[in-house]
């Protein structure tokens, strides 16, 4: 598989949950537990959720989550605090790290902003022209697909582990997890979408050293599967980003519904990263994935030496030329690739000023 040791165990740090009017609440309201079903015969297309557009909410969430948890992540050493306030030295989703690792077999391209603040590097997202003009000519089919997904995850998803899942009330939002894990020396803090988890008995906290399995499910299309259960290789650059999301979670196996073309499931497979990684071991290959992604950190890391206020980087990826070009843009409210909005960098400035005064009391 490569050099998979240069990526560390994820663990989880915290949660949060994201409620239906897209509102940040620093609980597990959202949590869902996974509950496996006896009978298999579900019927995506009925009373499927509607696909809501969102728009680019960018690191909005996981800002605020650090703005209440400044006192986890920081730099526990006072040797190292002059050089990096916070522990981790990278920042970011994990739909970025997905998009990171997987661009050796990209073919759409992809935008990545970087602002540095007291030593450590945030990083954002934002949908390349190719990516915007695919989904503004999705058919109705390819959305209905999406929708199926989300209807899936209704029939195999409860409110506490004591209890069926109920399809009378739609889900309305999301559980967030953070993680934190290294790559090639460097020090992760990523927030993850989390689809439910599998236990016996209801989770209060999702605290760091806390042993929770968690469940990523996603539908597929029987005609995507041989006669062996394998899947086809045609679909070898979704398999790579569903091994990637879950690989950067700690999730070792994923859990498929099989659906023929009208949305039904008749059949639930469960399918192991190990096994995803031998199966597709001719089309890609973590080695390439974290190649890239070292020696694109190391850019990163030469590149943005100015601060947040000062400077703003924007990493664009030509995967025809296979080149990455750097724009250096002047930060403004205004400006569409700001992220790091000023409440947070005020939160941040006030937990310092906090923290200077007790140690000076002290």
């Amino acid at each position: 598989m490569g050099p998979t040791d240069q990526f560390t165990k994820p663990q989880i740090v915290g949660s949060y949950s994201i409620q239906g009017d897209r509102s940040y609440c620093s609980d597990l309201s959202q949590l869902k537990y996974y509950k496996e079903p006896e009978n298999v015969y579900f019927n995506l297309d009925d009373n499927p959720p509607a696909n809501v557009q969102i728009e680019n909410e960018k690191l909005d969430f996981l800002l605020r989550w650090m703005s209440d948890n400044f006192d986890q992540i920081k730099v526990q050493h006072s040797d190292n605090a002059t050089k990096r306030w916070l522990e981790p030295e990278i920042v970011c989703y994990r739909g970025l790290l997905t998009t990171l690792f997987s661009t050796p077999y990209d073919t759409e391209g992809w935008i990545v902003c970087a602002s540095k603040f007291r030593g450590t590097i945030y990083l954002c997202g934002f949908d390349s022209d190719a990516k915007k003009l695919r989904i503004s000519r999705e058919t109705s089919y390819q959305k209905k697909c999406c929708s199926w997904g989300h209807k899936f995850e209704e029939y195999m998803l409860a409110d506490s582990p004591f209890e069926n899942p109920d399809l009378s009330i739609p889900p309305n939002g999301e559980l967030c997890c953070m993680f934190k894990s290294m790559f090639g020396g460097t020090t992760f803090l990523y927030g993850a979408e989390i689809d439910g988890i599998r236990s016996s008995h209801r989770i209060t906290d999702t605290r760091i050293g806390k042993d929770v399995e968690l469940i990523e499910l996603k539908t597929i299309s029987m005609r995507a599967i041989t006669r062996h259960g394998h899947i086809k290789y045609n679909r070898a650059n979704t398999i790579l980003k569903w091994w990637l999301q879950s690989y950067l979670v700690g999730i070792p196996r994923i859990v498929c519904g099989c659906r023929n073309d009208n949305g039904i499931v008749t059949e639930i497979r469960e399918y192991k990263l190990a096994r995803l990684a031998d199966d597709f071991k001719h089309c890609w290959n973590f080695e390439a994935c974290s190649s890239f992604l070292t020696g694109f950190l190391k850019r990163i890391k030469a590149t943005v030496v100015r601060n947040y206020n000062e400077c703003i980087y924007k990493f664009t990826y030509h995967p025809e030329r296979k080149t990455i070009e750097v724009d250096e843009l002047k930060p403004s409210p205004y400006l569409e690739y700001t992220f790091l909005h000023s409440w947070y960098i005020d939160a941040a400035k006030r937990h310092c000023e906090t923290e200077d005064e007790t140690i000076l009391i002290g």
